[in-house]
């Protein structure tokens, strides 16, 4: 229950809805006190910016490797089946040869008179 809890948070936090909002909530401060030196800039950056959207930012992008990779292995798995019902296919194909071979066989042998060496 709770890890599907955060599951939940972890697909909000990577939408893009939530990184316009981080980037924001991040920005909307400037307007009312502007960093005056280059270190004050730097702070903002390096504290507010960056830690807000880069949350969001990694999230999207976890999130869409692991949808990539789900299909990776979904098409791979599917190329597995496909050729294992393709190699099945031919078996039973190649045995029902054999046993009509041995049908075959089986009547020419029911149909050929042996010798037991009596005349």
């Amino acid at each position: 229950m709770i890890n599907r809890f955060f599951e939940k948070i972890t697909d909000a936090l990577g939408t893009n809805e939530v990184i316009i909002a981080f980037a924001a909530i991040a920005v909307i401060p400037l307007y009312f006190q502007l960093p005056h030196t280059v270190l004050e800039w730097q702070n903002w950056l390096s504290q507010t910016c960056i830690q807000l959207i880069a949350l969001a930012i990694l999230q999207k992008g976890t999130r869409v490797e692991g949808e990539r990779q789900s299909r990776l292995i979904k098409e791979t798995h599917d190329a597995a089946i496909s050729m294992r019902q393709e190699e099945n296919q031919r078996s039973a194909e190649r045995h029902n040869e054999s046993m009509e071979e041995v049908a075959m066989i089986k009547k020419l042998c029911a149909n050929c008179a042996f010798n037991d060496g009596s005349e």
